[in-house]
């Protein structure tokens, strides 16, 4: 009995640790994949608005390949901040409320830096100012969609199960979690109910009143599957 359970005990504890260390690449990759959709949204954008205002406004070649540079340098401007901050988590991607507020904010910084880099190097006479306009509002523009468009197909995976969305674990009294899932609904925030733990009623709860009462506020969060 004693080894059963022992040899029942360890493979729940290698299980676990293999659903984290899957739920830890599925994070590290969904990062990647964020920032490689802001990179792609600026770079495009870059190269497209380039290529328009030369071919239409001024009749000319436009030059690949310094609208490429252009939006390389600002692209990099954005990741690195955003990376720093962990701005690519998937929590981030849960909600878009936030989202314009911070990509305009970085967007300004980055567009600024990017002007005084092409001012010290001595290349910001090669492009116009009209290009430089139309690149700050449609990169932002760009920047914006992209993001919009990842939150929601977070929000969609994470709601059929499959994006790396959180787990939780619910423990209180049953009118306590009844109460919370309807209030706060965490199915529809991307997080997934992993098990519900119902404290006893009564006099022999007191001791756990404490921690019934703090369901509500909070809950702990478990691996991802």
């Amino acid at each position: 009995m004693a080894t059963e359970l022992g040899r029942t005990t360890g493979s729940l504890a290698f299980e676990g640790a293999s659903r984290r260390s899957r739920a830890a690449r599925s994070r590290a990759f969904f990062a990647i994949w964020a920032a490689l959709a802001d990179a792609a949204a600026i770079v495009v954008s870059a190269l497209a608005i380039g290529w328009a205002y030369h071919l239409l406004a001024l009749g000319a070649e436009p030059p690949t390949d310094l609208w490429l540079r252009i939006g390389s340098v600002v692209a990099l401007l954005v990741l690195i901040p955003n990376a720093l901050r962990n701005e690519y988590q998937i929590g981030t991607y849960l909600d878009f409320s936030g989202h314009i507020r911070r990509s305009f904010q970085l967007w300004n910084v980055a567009i600024v830096a990017a002007l005084v880099l092409g001012f010290l190097t001595k290349t910001s006479e090669t492009f116009s100012r009209g290009t430089m306009i139309l690149f700050y509002a449609g990169g932002l523009l760009s920047l914006v969609s992209v993001r919009y468009l990842l939150v929601r197909l977070t929000q969609i995976g994470a709601k059929t199960g499959t994006s790396p969305a959180r787990r939780i674990f619910l423990v209180g009294f049953e009118q306590d979690v009844m109460a919370f899932a309807s209030r706060h609904q965490p199915w529809n925030l991307g997080m997934e109910i992993a098990g519900v733990a119902i404290l006893p009623e009564g006099d022999q709860a007191e001791a756990s009143q404490p921690l019934a009462a703090a369901v509500p506020h909070s809950v702990q969060e478990e691996a991802l599957a």
